[in-house]
């Protein structure tokens, strides 16, 4: 150890004088002493001559004896053993004990494989069950332990082995196990099941029991032959990074199979380029005859250094004449090795490098190698791959970046701390990035800061990602400092591209980002050369930290707002939003830019650009369950617009009115915060739309006013929309219109002319290839099937629906079906199904500020149906509450107050049911909605049965029986008042006109006001 190193572990905190005179005053001590012949120094360094059970250990390792690895691992390094007053030295020597761990693990691990591999179980459990011991919660130990448990068929192993994980993983972490993990174990109790149960087969060594010892010691032959000595050794940290099993897989597939191609693994500093680089070649070391040579190039000053320590990697007596390169191909020849280059950034402008790689490939037929850098070499025969941040999202249990972090807070701090962070993991992963280096960093502070004072301090922040840990490397002590450096290395016009694309938010559209960066596609290019940028398909992704310190630069240099002028006018040039088409913005970081773009039209109140923006936006936000942001941004154009002041000259006059008209005509629409606001702004709008002949902004006016101007006015609008859609060619709003106006008919009960809409609506997605619109569709078909009682068309639309969603993504729209997945389990009979149905329900539309007034009316319908009156009612005046009834007429009101009727006439509560009855009577006449008729004339007839109406009451009821448009659920109503009336079932259809329903609901409410107090008529 260099002595500067030695002296700032053990006085970390006194000046560098006075620690380098300590040291010297301690070396003499010992030197006088009885470790003297153990200890070795010269003016720079100091060193022990001992041989220790460390080195052997070591050399095991290296020279791949995993039994004798195994053997001599004795537990922590110097375990105990502590000085006190010497942080910085306890960090070493935890990270020494950290390191040697890992080594032990991983021979651990393969020396269990092999085991497993030639039928010796017991040694595999042995080696699994020791793993386990020092670390509880080892997932890889568990398979490792449950598969030698298999072999031998011992399913209660397997399934003991299960139930003691789960347990403690619990009391660690204070979670459950990953249900994926469970099930692997329950696979493998099978397999241990079936062992136990099958015969032997004649050949032993196939089944149970291990080898025979002619068999072992063939094996142990033939693997000899395949290896002889590996006497390049191993590479120094041949263990499993979490979260790369997929990468490591991938680049060992190519390193095998790709000889004459030289792979090359590209990344920012810290992104785990080395760790995952050896992870690789300890995953293939076996499959090369002579081994694996490292030589790692990142801190050497030169080519010709480095070539003197690829000699050493691969044990080249260099001599004086031949150049060295030649030299190292000979000594490679024919050999089967991997040659791993770690760290070539400070070469890749060297021409000695590019001519070392043509050699060696030339050459060396069977050299197989891998690269690392920071930058890209460019060379024909080297294949690039671009290193990516640990993922920050898992399917089941927590993401590997959170692993990390955790496990990085246990190694560092101990495991209370890591159990008191893990609330805060997954945030602190996505504020670090994902990136491995800024991980561990970030977990260093632990033993310092509360996990909730960490959380903030990374927000934003750099200080926490950086340490004066002298036992790392100057170049991975400080990720600002690893941007800097990177960004120094830029010629100005690439750092303009770098803070103008960190300007803009996640992922970009790679066509996109070209146009973004200023310096167009070899600008881009430049940028991923120097690992800045990768590609994710069609994707330009900036990692998040480099983002942050690129926006960090365009703030200050004021770059930022030419990113976005860029942006905007690469958005308008590039997507054909001003169609109204918003499946250009599927994607949810287009979808973000298109925001941005938003907001950057307002402040330049750019009205061409809010017009070009404004339908697609919209429609686009609404279908990611964004609605509520619509209003914020058409208010914000719409003030903007309206302060525009006019222009300079005549010249100009006309052009710039008639922009501002076609924005205001598209926005306006969306901009309304009431009822009454809305439909001011939406009938302004529509004005706006015939002064410049605007289709597309006169179709989305009119489907506005739809909706809000219920009965014959209603079909005055929709026909004005559909003309309008069809003249635009807007063929996804009228897809959209045809879709939600079925889907109200369908409530208001008008079944027939909702299904030749949604007939049709289904035809123009299918055209179009709109799959997300085709599971909108079968949402709605299913209400319709709902409200007629087909439970099974409804099962079939909802899977359908499903389906769809899924495929595309659309987590609310999926979030939205939940409504009829919990009212088809209400009709089916299972109120804790439903009610467990409408949690889901709630739960997953709450990140998208929830759906209240669905809530209430699901909440009303299940207390309705099963009885509970009090559930019902306080969940039938919140709904009436979020609706304002009652002076809004709608579907929500006029359902409720219908309702309402029915339970108060069944609580004789007759001042209350008249007053309800004719709310959903007036209702009903408005909407023009044959399924309130239907309900108020069952109410009305319930209502008179109940006044001593018999004859009024079994004329209504079978009005209302008799009616197409009486839904479902409401049969069981109208069952049990024909029963109460003596009345076959179906009662005989009453042929009337709606005159005389309307005079016959009017006596039913007289004779109700007539009844006193007592109830009698």
């Amino acid at each position: 150890m260099r002595r500067e190193e030695l002296a700032a572990l053990l006085w970390p905190e006194i000046e560098d004088a006075r620690a380098f005179a300590n040291l010297r005053q301690t070396l003499r001590t010992f030197a006088l002493g009885e470790l003297a012949p153990l200890l070795e120094r010269d003016r720079r360094s100091v060193w022990t001559a001992a041989r220790t059970d460390v080195s052997g250990f070591l050399q095991a390792c290296a020279d791949g004896r995993l039994a004798d690895a195994c053997g001599g691992y004795g537990g922590p390094f110097l375990h105990r053993f502590e000085v006190a007053d010497a942080p910085e030295f306890g960090a070493w020597l935890d990270g020494e004990r950290a390191h040697l761990h890992e080594l032990w693990r991983d021979a651990a691990l393969r020396h269990a494989d092999d085991a497993i591999a030639t039928g010796h179980w017991d040694e595999a459990l042995r080696l699994a069950d020791r793993l386990l011991q020092a670390d509880p919660i080892d997932t890889s130990a568990l398979r490792a332990a449950w598969r030698a448990a298999a072999g031998g068929g011992d399913a209660h192993g397997v399934r003991r082995r299960a139930e003691t994980f789960a347990a403690r993983w619990r009391a660690e972490l204070d979670e459950d196990v990953d249900a994926d993990l469970m099930r692997d174990g329950e696979v493998w109790w099978q397999e241990a099941r079936k062992r136990a149960d099958a015969p032997l087969p004649e050949d032993a060594s196939a089944s149970r029991g291990p080898r025979s010892p002619p068999e072992a010691a063939a094996a142990g032959t033939e693997r000899q032959e395949r290896d002889p000595a590996r006497q390049l050794g191993r590479p120094r940290y041949a263990i499993r990074p979490i979260g790369r099993d997929a990468a490591i897989a991938d680049v060992a597939a190519r390193v095998a199979h790709d000889p004459g191609v030289a792979l090359l693994l590209l990344g920012p500093g810290g992104i785990g380029k080395s760790v995952l680089a050896e992870a690789v070649a300890g995953a293939v070391v076996r499959d090369f005859a002579d081994g694996v040579a490292v030589a790692r190039l990142e801190t050497l000053p030169d080519w010709p250094a480095s070539l003197r320590a690829i000699a050493n990697a691969v044990g080249a007596a260099i001599v004086d004449g031949p150049p060295v390169d030649a030299q190292i191909a000979d000594a490679l020849g024919r050999r089967h090795v991997l040659l791993l280059l770690d760290g070539i950034e400070p070469h890749v402008d060297e021409p000695g490098l590019a001519a070392f790689l043509d050699l060696i490939l030339a050459r060396c037929p069977r050299t197989h190698l891998l690269l690392t850098s920071r930058e890209r070499l460019r060379h024909s025969r080297v294949s690039v791959i671009a290193v990516a941040p640990l993922a920050r999202r898992a399917r089941f249990g927590r993401s590997p970046a959170a692993q990390l972090f955790l496990r990085a807070v246990a190694r560092l701090a101990g495991r209370d701390a890591a159990r008191a962070a893990a609330a805060v993991a997954e945030r602190i992963a996505s504020q670090a990035g994902g990136v491995p280096l800024a991980l561990e960093l970030a977990a260093s502070w632990a033993d310092v800061l509360p996990p909730d004072q960490l959380e903030r301090e990374l927000e934003g922040g750099w200080d926490l990602l950086r340490t004066d840990d002298v036992d790392r490397s100057s170049r991975r002590r400080d990720m600002r400092a690893i941007f800097e450096e990177v960004w120094l290395r830029l010629e100005p016009r690439d750092r303009q591209a770098w803070a103008r694309l960190a300007s803009l938010p996640g992922t970009v559209d790679r066509s996109v980002a070209a146009s973004v960066v200023g310096t167009g596609w070899r600008g881009l290019g430049r940028l991923r050369d120097r690992g800045v940028v990768r590609w994710d398909g069609d994707r330009a992704v900036l990692h998040d930290l480099l983002a942050r310190y690129g926006a960090e630069r365009a703030r200050e240099t004021g770059w930022a707002d030419g990113a976005w002028d860029a942006a905007l006018a690469a958005v308008r040039q590039r997507w054909p939003l001003a169609a109204g088409d918003p499946r250009p913005l599927q994607h949810p970081d287009d979808l973000e830019l298109a925001v941005g773009a938003w907001w950057r039209a307002v402040a330049v109140v750019d009205a061409e650009a809010l017009a070009h923006l404004s339908i697609a936006l919209f429609r686009a936000m609404e279908h990611a369950g964004r609605g509520r942001e619509v209003g914020d941004l058409a208010r914000a154009a719409w003030v903007a617009l309206e302060a525009l002041p006019g222009p300079g000259g005549p010249s100009r006059r006309q052009p710039l009115a008639a922009a501002r008209r076609r924005a205001l005509a598209r926005v306006l629409p969306f901009a309304g915060r009431t009822a009454a606001e809305r439909r001011r702004a939406l009938l302004h709008a529509m004005a706006a739309a015939r002064a410049v002949d605007d289709p597309l902004a006169l179709a989305v006016a009119a489907g506005g006013l739809l909706f809000l101007e219920p009965g014959d006015r209603a079909e005055e609008r929709f026909a004005c929309a559909r003309a309008a859609h069809e003249r635009a060619g807007d063929q996804v709003g009228l897809r959209q219109l045809l879709t939600e106006r079925g889907g109200d008919l369908a409530l208001r009960g008008r079944f027939r002319e909702a299904d030749r809409l949604l007939t049709t609506a289904l035809a123009l997605t299918r055209e179009l290839g709109d799959r997300l619109a085709e599971a909108e569709v079968h949402d709605a078909r299913s209400t319709t099937a709902l409200l007629r009682g087909d439970l099974a068309q409804v099962r079939t639309h909802l899977d359908a629906a499903w389906s769809g969603f899924a495929t595309e993504g659309a987590a609310f729209r999926s979030a939205l079906s939940l409504a009829s997945e919990t009212w088809l389990a209400m009709l089916a009979g299972g109120r804790e199904d439903a009610e467990r149905r409408l949690a889901t329900f709630e739960q997953r539309l709450a990140p998208y500020g929830g759906a209240p007034v669905a809530s209430a009316v699901l909440r009303a319908s299940i207390g309705f149906h099963f009885g509970d009156d009090e559930a019902f009612v306080a969940a039938a005046r919140r709904a009436l509450e979020l609706v304002g009834a009652p002076q809004r007429v709608g579907v929500v009101a006029a359902l409720m107050y219908a309702m309402l009727a029915e339970r108060h006439v069944a609580a004789r509560a007759w001042d209350e049911a008249v007053a309800a009855l004719s709310e959903a009577a007036r209702m009903a006449r408005v909407l023009d909605a044959p399924r309130f008729l239907a309900h108020t004339a069952l109410v009305a007839a319930i209502l008179a049965e109940a006044s001593g109406e018999p004859a009024l009451a079994g004329n209504l009821l079978g009005f209302a029986a008799g009616h197409p448009a009486l839904e479902y659920e409401r049969l069981t109503s109208a069952r049990a008042l024909a029963a109460r009336l003596v009345l076959p079932w179906p009662p005989p259809a009453v042929d009337v006109s709606e005159a005389t329903a309307w005079g016959w609901l009017a006596q039913a409410l007289a004779a109700a006001r007539r009844v006193d107090a007592d109830g009698a008529s």
